[in-house]
Order: structure tokens, then C-alpha cells, then sequence
């Protein structure tokens, strides 16, 4: 009886060490390489994965083990991508019923060239908004992103799925005027949701900054809002007309130097139409010329051929087919300058 129970004790003993060596320190293999692969390959036929061993790591008390491995290849469509970690979640329950599950994939990227990247992710979930940025926009940049994905009881993937990480060094074109440049941000990912956080950019040489935009998919249209600010910048003749083409047509405006803080929103129907854009902005305006059309010489006869706007403070609010400016400043409309109050709508 004593050596059944020194048998059961030791039994015990190094059942206890193996799942403490099992939990803490964990094994190396390559058993479970083709179950992976496989696996993989149901979400997409051209999607594949190249990797050596894996590290697992018993969880008792979830009933999993965690697998990862270190500097794997995702392959698309005969395109690789450099991977920092893979790690998933293999259950337990389903070794024990001898059927391979995976509950969820965790991919840790390196710094990848945006354009190989949205082809992967829009292999695993077909988004709209993917296939605008890969067809249309055409963006060069880089990025490093940690992906989520999860797979129910039965191996299909959840659309639960979150992408989050940061972007930089990027340009692409916007309605063929607008020429993004040297843009850097932090971003999350969520199916109809994109979070935009502490972003950095030039419009057409301009530069520009953000704390937050975000964008939701509302049946057939993306609703977007938040805000940003550039500080005082002169603008290019080039923007100037952007300006008068968009806001002021009936205004020659020959020079503008200003700062502003702004807040919009708008929304963007599956052709690409904006609609409903609303515009809030403050804007402090250190010097603006603007050609002199008006015929004032009975009453001003000192009249220059530029009038300028000197140190206004204007309240801004845009929206479709209206226009209202509310401001007060300094006006040189002849030799000496004039503090005027002002409001125009249009």
C-alpha cells in the first residue's frame, strides 16, 4: 500500500512540475505547424504562412494553451509580409476531442509599406473602405499594426476583429487638388469604425494637426468628424485659389497669412460624394490683401488697389450652400488703418 501511494505521489509531483514548467517556461515545437497553416489557408486560398517553431505556454485556468513564434512570413498572392509575432490561443478541449480550434490570432507587424499591408487585411474581411484606399488613393507610406482576429466554436472568424497601430511617412492624392504629405497618426480599427488620433500632416505644403477623427459606416455611408488646427502659415498662390475656388469666388485675394482651430463633419455616400459638409473654425488672420473691385473714390478718395485685413479674429461656420463670417479686426483702406466689425453671409 505504501509504495502505491509513493507511486501516486510521485505521479503527482511531476504531473505538478510539468505544468509549472509548462505554465512558466513552456515548450518548443512544430507540431502543430500544418494544423496553423491550414487553418489559415480556410480564411483565404492566398493566404499562407511561413514560420519554424512554436513557443506554447499552458493557461490552466483559461483551459488553452498560448502559441507563439517569433519573425514568421504571411504570404499573399506570391506577396510577403515580414512579421514581428504571431501568437493564438489553441483550446485545450478541442486537442483533448482530437479536433485542431483556434479561438483567436494576434499578428505584431514590423514596419511594412501601407500598400502590401491593406492587401493582406482585405483578404481576411472584404471592407469598402480598404478597396477605396488601395484602388483610388494609391497611398506610400509605412505602418506598424497589432491585428486581432477571432474564430467562433465552429472555425469561422468573428467580425469582432480590431487593428490598432500608427502610420507614418505617408502621401497620397485627395480629389486630385489636394496633395497629403508627410502624414503621421495613431489609429484603431473596428468593423465600421475608424478612431484617428494625434495626427500630423501637409496639405499642399500646409501643415496641419489633429486630435481626434473618426469615421463610422452607417448603412451605405461613412460619417466623419473632428477637428484640426495649423499654426500662422502664408499661404501658396496655389492654395489661394483652392480658397476663392471653394469658399470665395467672387473674392481676387492676393495674399493671406493666418492660424485657425476648426472642427467638421460630413459624410461620404459608396460614390464617393460628399455630402452635408459643415465646417466650425476661429481664425485669427495676421494679413490678408484683397484686390479692390469696389468703385469708392467719391467716398474714399485715398483708396488703395489692396485693401487689407489686419489682425481680425473671425468666427466661421460653412455648411452646404451657405456661408456666414463674423469678425472684428483692423482695416487699411487708405493710409491709416480703421478697426471695423463685420459679418457676411452668403
Amino acid at each position: 500500500m505504501k509504495i502505491i501511494l509513493k507511486i501516486i505521489s510521485l505521479f503527482l509531483l511531476i504531473l505538478l512540475l510539468f505544468i509549472i514548467y509548462f505554465s512558466f517556461i513552456g515548450f518548443e515545437t512544430t507540431k502543430f505547424n500544418n494544423q496553423i497553416q491550414n487553418k489559415i489557408s480556410e480564411i483565404d486560398d492566398n493566404l499562407g504562412i511561413e514560420f519554424k517553431e512554436l513557443k506554447l505556454i499552458l493557461d490552466p485556468f483559461k483551459f488553452n494553451i498560448s502559441a507563439k513564434t517569433l519573425g514568421p512570413k504571411i504570404t499573399f498572392k506570391n506577396k510577403s509580409l515580414e512579421i514581428e509575432s504571431i501568437k493564438t490561443n489553441i483550446s485545450l478541449k478541442s486537442l483533448i476531442n482530437n479536433q485542431f480550434s483556434l479561438e483567436k490570432v494576434e499578428i505584431s507587424t514590423k514596419s511594412l509599406e501601407i500598400s502590401d499591408t491593406i492587401s493582406f487585411v482585405r483578404s481576411l474581411y472584404k471592407i469598402p473602405e480598404l478597396v477605396v484606399l488601395e484602388k483610388i488613393l494609391k497611398i506610400k507610406g509605412y505602418l506598424i499594426a497589432d491585428l486581432k482576429i477571432e474564430f467562433d466554436q465552429k472555425g469561422n472568424l468573428k467580425d469582432n476583429y480590431s487593428v490598432n497601430g500608427f502610420i507614418k511617412d505617408t502621401k497620397f492624392t485627395l480629389f486630385k487638388d489636394y496633395e497629403i504629405d508627410k502624414l503621421n497618426f495613431i489609429f484603431n480599427i473596428k468593423k465600421n469604425d475608424l478612431e484617428i488620433k494625434d495626427l500630423k500632416l501637409k496639405l499642399n505644403g500646409l501643415k496641419l494637426n489633429s486630435k481626434k477623427i473618426s469615421s463610422k459606416k452607417i448603412q451605405n455611408e461613412f460619417h466623419f468628424k473632428g477637428d484640426f488646427e495649423n499654426e500662422t502659415v502664408e499661404l501658396s498662390k496655389e492654395n489661394i485659389y483652392l480658397v476663392q475656388k471653394n469658399f470665395l469666388s467672387e473674392i481676387d485675394i492676393q495674399k493671406l497669412k493666418f492660424s485657425s482651430k476648426n472642427n467638421f463633419s460630413l459624410r461620404i455616400n459608396e460614390k464617393f460624394k460628399i455630402i452635408e459638409p459643415q465646417i466650425i473654425s476661429k481664425i485669427k488672420i495676421n494679413d490678408a490683401k484683397i484686390l479692390n473691385k469696389l468703385s469708392l473714390e467719391k467716398i474714399f478718395p485715398n483708396i488703395k488697389k489692396e485693401i487689407s485685413f489686419l489682425d481680425n479674429e473671425i468666427n466661421l461656420n460653412y455648411k452646404k450652400n451657405f456661408l456666414s463670417i463674423d469678425g472684428t479686426g483692423n482695416l487699411l483702406l487708405q493710409k491709416t488703418k480703421e478697426e471695423i466689425f463685420y459679418k457676411i453671409k452668403k
